[in-house]
């Protein structure tokens, strides 16, 4: 009877803690002002679709919680459990392989660190249908809403897989009590790219944006295994050189961030899986009033890859774009746009497979 007893009590025990191991990559928390004076949180969250036996990996629960200064907030995937979860895998040519996506079979022989990713969306919308209710000014350092666990993929740029800790903060803005709410967090409009070919000049923008029309800055943060705690990084990376410099290899050159538009860019030579995180700030009249961090792991991966009939392995280069310009016109070019304008171009680009020039025997 004693042994069941104590069966019993370690199952319960084992019953009690999440599973790890969830192949975390990364991920965001915003905030939306509701006409009633009440938020909506939206946190989005990217996870490797495959653990390092081939398998898949492990995956987050339907429902999470959301912690802030008025204790947690039930997360719930939108608009509901199938949908809530989307593929954001590289979209590859048919004729190339392998594919890397997460609706894969598991026989395909799908490995970690590809760029198989999945965006799973939380909202506060199930739980809290007229919104959350933040009554008070948040102090000086703001209030921090936080996401956390275990564990992380692992990385190329730190030791381990360490927990991970998502985050957002809310500043207090001329003593104003925030309900009703007067602000909406700044956002990232762009889907993160996961997985990038090594070898090629490559520049990326998270299109960060603000619906009030605050000033934004940008620039590399840390990224977190609790608040405060940043992960273990290993030289010669940190947060803000976190992808491969002309340390690791002469022809790379170095990862930097536009702080007035969020551009990114780099050139790697050097293959492998690194975190990072991109932060937004908001000022509203100068004054800080909104941070959010996106962090999102890049695989960058060998460019030859592309199997195509008959001529064997060939370069995967990248495609050309063609501006549509009249004849004798321009470069570049200008024009005058005011804040919160909707700003569309119209670019072609021509991306063919032969013939391009055979990679040299035993590239891959």
């Amino acid at each position: 009877m004693r042994k069941r007893f104590y069966i019993l009590f370690l199952l319960m025990l084992l019953s009690a803690f999440p599973a790890s191991a969830t192949h975390f990559m990364g991920g965001e928390i915003i905030w939306e002002c509701l006409p009633n004076g009440n938020f909506r949180f939206i946190m989005r969250v990217y996870r490797e679709c495959y653990s390092t036996g081939g398998g898949p990996a492990a995956t987050y629960g339907n429902t999470e919680f959301l912690t802030g200064p008025y204790g947690n907030i039930t997360m719930n995937l939108y608009p509901n459990a199938i949908q809530g979860k989307k593929d954001m895998s590289p979209v590859c040519h048919p004729q190339s392989t392998p594919h890397y996506a997460c609706e894969l079979p598991v026989s395909a022989g799908m490995a970690p660190n590809l760029g198989a990713t999945q965006e799973w969306t939380y909202t506060s919308d199930q739980s809290h249908p007229n919104g959350v209710t933040l009554n008070g000014v948040p102090p000086a350092s703001g209030w921090t809403f936080f996401w956390d666990g275990c564990c992380r993929n692992s990385a190329a740029n730190y030791n381990g897989q360490p927990n991970w800790y998502l985050r957002a903060v809310m500043y207090p803005y001329n003593g104003q009590n925030t309900y009703p709410c007067f602000d909406n967090s700044p956002r990232f409009l762009a889907r993160p790219n996961a997985a990038l070919p090594v070898g090629y000049p490559f520049t990326y923008n998270h299109n960060g944006a603000d619906w009030d029309r605050d000033s934004l800055a940008f620039e590399f943060a840390p990224s977190f295994t609790g608040a405060g705690a940043q992960v273990p990084y290993i030289s010669p990376y940190t947060y803000n050189n976190p992808l491969p410099g002309p340390t690791v290899n002469p022809q790379n050159v170095a990862a930097t961030i536009d702080p007035n538009t969020g551009e990114i860019s780099f050139t790697s030579f050097t293959q492998g899986a690194y975190i990072t995180v991109t932060k937004v700030t908001a000022y509203r009249c100068g004054i800080k009033i909104a941070e959010v961090f996106r962090e999102i792991q890049v695989a960058l991966l060998p460019s030859l890859v592309v199997n195509y009939p008959l001529t064997n392995m060939v370069a995967n280069f990248p495609p050309d774009v063609v501006l549509q310009l009249p004849t004798g016109g321009p470069t570049i070019l200008f024009d005058t746009v005011w804040a919160g304008e909707l700003i569309q171009y119209g670019l072609t680009a021509l991306d063919t497979l032969p013939p391009y020039q055979l990679a040299p025997s035993g590239a891959l």
